[in-house]
């Protein structure tokens, strides 16, 4: 029976750790009607976090190139520090947080926080304030000694024909923008697939302990009378013991019996 709890236990840690996601954390404050902002930051939560609010103030995500990847709503009426926490997105370049009367009142920059900075590239949605190490002040990349020199290498005109053309075909900017509906439907199907797998998994070993331990009390009964009826008839306990292990019984299963006598 322990066992059963144990493996409990670790399938609902498992389920879990599956279930693991990003959020940016913002941290406000309410006071007196007047919302501010304290801080935020980016934390795996081990656990998904729901928030199905329809009314309250409006929490936009927006993408670098201004469409709105996630939208969600929040009470923040009462005067106290909320903590709130926002799905995170790859391509988030900014959240907005807007009234009740759909005023904008806090804008933050999370674009630091995306996957394309750190790439010594700078993007055309990318600044030095929002991504330093590709973007210098004045708005140009900046690349490493190894990797300028082979941006600065000579291309004959037939290669720069070549690049244009596989460039430009069959890429039009709809091709080019990010789906974030279907990537979102993809990690949600992935999520499920490993939890129904692990699920799985589990039942199937504490199905396995539940046969087992149900041969094991069989057996132990059965020796249990095997035991009582042989004392009655006058043997001592000592040669009985002998008899059942020289029978192929387990001593584990043998002391059990007595013990339960």
């Amino acid at each position: 029976m322990r066992k059963i709890i144990i493996l409990t236990i670790l399938f609902i840690l498992a389920v879990s750790s599956v279930h693991a996601a990003k959020y940016f954390v913002l941290d406000v404050n309410n006071i007196d009607g007047s919302v501010t902002f304290n801080s935020y930051s980016l934390k795996e939560i081990d656990r998904v976090i729901e928030n199905n609010g329809k009314q309250g103030f409006l929490i936009k995500t927006v993408s670098y190139l201004g469409k709105d990847i996630n939208k969600m709503f929040y009470d923040i009426s009462e005067n106290k520090n909320y903590i709130i926490y926002v799905p995170y997105n790859k391509d988030a370049a900014k959240i907005e947080l807007y009234n009740l009367r759909n005023s904008m009142i806090m804008e933050l920059n999370v674009g630091s926080f995306a996957d394309t900075c750190g790439d010594k590239i700078c993007e055309d949605y990318e600044t030095f304030e929002t991504c330093s190490v590709d973007c210098s002040q004045s708005g140009k990349d900046i690349i490493s000694n190894e990797n300028r020199d082979k941006v600065t290498e000579p291309i004959s005109a037939n290669q720069a024909l070549n690049q244009t053309s596989s460039t430009s075909e069959g890429n039009t900017p709809a091709d080019n923008e990010p789906n974030y509906k279907n990537e979102a439907q993809k990690s949600n199907i992935n999520y499920y697939f490993v939890g129904i797998l692990v699920a799985f998994i589990v039942v199937a070993i504490l199905i396995f302990v539940f046969i087992k331990k149900k041969k094991e009390d069989k057996t132990i009964s059965s020796l249990k009378e095997y035991i009582i009826e042989n004392q009655r008839k006058g043997f001592d306990l000592q040669k009985i013991r002998n008899a059942l292990l020289n029978s192929g019984y387990v001593e584990k299963e043998i002391e059990k019996a007595i013990k339960s006598i």
